[in-house]
């Protein structure tokens, strides 16, 4: 039986109190159970940011990303806490919302911040391995698709 997610899009001011609690609540319990909380996950870039989540029935928020937009580092997308629950088929389903999300609202380049078990679901995607510059976060690597 495949689990049915709705997926929520938000600006981070549209964000309810509920909302954004869920969400900094699972970011957290999934970047400790990765082992990468070492840095504050509150690290000022959320206000600047749209939120993708992914809720499922009885089950509340599985699956979470942030868009971080264009600034600075060029005119590209850039993704990450791509996190979810471990559940068949999500972290998928989660790549592919995000995927369509930006080809159709941004219709910019896409650079992921992702982990190393992630990496092979993005290469198959048509993700390369950027290599001059590292990612923002220890522990994680940075996908890039033009």
């Amino acid at each position: 039986m495949s689990l049915e997610i709705g997926w929520l899009q938000r600006e981070f001011h549209q964000l309810s109190a509920d909302e954004l609690y869920q969400l900094m609540r699972f970011r957290q319990h999934q970047l400790s159970g990765l082992g990468l909380l070492q840095e504050v996950d509150a690290d000022g870039r959320d206000p600047l940011a749209w939120h993708l989540m992914g809720f499922a029935h009885e089950r509340g928020l599985v699956a979470c990303a942030r868009f971080c937009l264009p600034g600075e580092e060029g005119a590209l997308i850039r993704v990450d806490r791509l996190l979810c629950e471990p559940l068949p088929g999500l972290e998928e389903q989660l790549f592919l919302q995000v995927m369509e999300r930006v080809e159709r609202i941004f219709k910019l380049p896409l650079e992921c911040e992702v982990t190393d078990a992630q990496i092979p679901l993005l290469k198959k995607r048509g993700f390369d391995i950027v290599v001059d510059r590292p990612a923002a976060r220890s522990g994680m690597v940075c996908l890039h698709r033009g």
